[in-house]
C-alpha cells in the first residue's frame, strides 16, 4: 500500500532496511536531463568566452568565438524547452519541510535569475555581434550583415553582455555551492532530487517526523470499515 493511499502525505517518511528516509520524489527524467545538459553547455560557453578574451589575437580565435556564440544559441533553445516543459508537465518536488521562508525565497529568486540570464545572455551577445555590421558564423551557417556598423551599440551590448556573464558565473557558482552544502553539510535530499543516483539513506528531517507522527496518529484513530475486513464465521 502506498503512503498516499494509506492516508500519509506524499512528502513523508518510508522505512527501508530499518532506516527512515525522507521520501521526496525527484524531478522527472526530462527535467533532470535538460538540467545537466544545460550545466555542461554553460561551462563550455563560459570557458570559450573567457579563453577568447585572452586569445583574441590568435589565428584560431574566430573559431573559438563562433563556438561560444553557437553554444549560447543552443543554451537559449534548451532553456525555452525547459520553461515550456516546466509549465506543462514537469514534476517539481517541493522544498524540504525544514526550509524557512527567507531561504525558500532566496532559492526561488536565484532560480528565476538563472533562467533570465540563460535567455538574455545569448541575445545580448548576438546583438553585439550584429552591431559590428559584418557577417558571422553561427552553428552551421554564415549569417550575412543585416545592419551597418554602429560603434555605440557595440560598446553598449558588450558592457551589458560582460556584466551578465559575471552575474551568470556568480549565480551558477552560488547554485552549485548551495547544492553541495545541502548534500554534504545539511545532508538532506536537495541535490538528490536532481541527481537521483546520489540518493542515500539518512536520518529523517525533524519537521517531516512531526508531520508523519500526526498522520500516523490520525490514521490509527480512524475507524476500520467492516466491509473491508469481513469477520470469519
Amino acid at each position: 500500500m502506498s503512503n498516499k493511499s494509506a492516508g500519509f502525505p506524499e512528502h513523508s517518511a518510508v522505512r527501508q532496511s530499518d532506516v527512515l528516509e525522507l521520501a521526496r520524489p525527484p524531478f522527472d527524467t526530462l527535467t533532470i536531463t535538460l538540467h545537466w545538459m544545460t550545466l555542461l553547455l554553460v561551462l563550455a560557453m563560459v570557458g570559450t568566452g573567457l579563453l577568447y578574451g585572452r586569445m583574441e589575437d590568435r589565428p584560431w580565435a574566430p573559431s573559438l568565438l563562433s563556438a561560444h556564440r553557437s553554444l549560447g544559441v543552443i543554451i537559449w533553445m534548451i532553456t525555452v524547452v525547459r520553461l515550456s516543459w516546466r509549465l506543462k508537465g514537469a514534476r517539481i518536488p517541493g522544498l524540504p519541510t525544514s526550509t524557512t521562508r527567507p531561504h525558500g525565497f532566496a532559492a526561488r529568486l536565484s532560480e528565476y535569475g538563472l533562467y533570465v540570464l540563460l535567455l538574455t545572455q545569448p541575445l545580448t551577445g548576438l546583438a553585439q555581434t550584429v552591431s559590428r555590421g559584418a557577417r558571422f558564423e553561427l552553428l552551421a551557417w554564415t549569417i550575412p550583415s543585416v545592419v551597418s556598423k554602429h560603434f555605440g551599440y557595440m560598446v553598449l551590448f558588450y558592457a551589458v553582455h560582460k556584466l551578465g556573464a559575471w552575474c551568470l558565473i556568480g549565480l551558477v557558482s552560488l547554485h552549485a555551492s548551495a547544492a553541495l552544502f545541502h548534500h554534504f553539510i545539511r545532508r538532506d535530499d536537495v541535490l538528490e532530487t536532481m541527481a537521483p543516483i546520489l540518493r542515500r539513506k539518512r536520518e529523517l528531517d525533524p519537521a517531516a517526523t512531526a508531520i508523519d507522527v500526526r498522520s500516523a496518529i490520525l490514521y490509527a484513530a480512524k475507524p476500520l470499515d467492516p466491509r473491508s475486513h469481513p469477520q470469519s464465521d
